[in-house]
């Protein structure tokens, strides 16, 4: 499996894009823009992260379970980009990243909580 940059912990660390996004939306909601749009990029760029990375040379795709953790690490990586692009505005480029979810992992169940999507 693909190791993770960020090297939080505790409850939410670990899994969900959806606590950033939301924490952007009430910087903004707060009247900080420039705190949002930070928190935006930075999605975008734990999303391209996950898209990108290298896995142990040993792993191959003949596991179903090494199969599984990189299509869920790939999914994850769209799903981060969705949310950082739907949040700077980029509401077509975000709609391209959350087809793609669905294309890697239709059972991605933390689409089904983006209102219009």
């Amino acid at each position: 499996m693909a190791e993770k940059s960020d090297a939080a912990s505790g409850w939410g660390a670990q899994g969900t894009a959806l606590l950033p996004f939301y924490q952007a939306q009430a910087f903004e909601e707060l009247g900080n823009k420039a705190k949002a749009e930070e928190i935006y990029k930075k999605m975008v760029i734990q999303g391209e992260e996950l898209l990108s990375a290298k896995y142990h040379e040993a792993s191959n795709d003949r596991s179903v379970n090494i199969r599984q953790a990189r299509n869920s690490d790939k999914a994850e990586g769209y799903f981060y980009m969705g949310l950082g692009l739907k949040g700077s505005g980029n509401s077509s480029e975000a709609s391209d990243n959350f087809k793609k979810v669905l294309e890697t992992a239709p059972d991605f169940f933390d689409l089904n909580l983006i209102e219009g999507f």
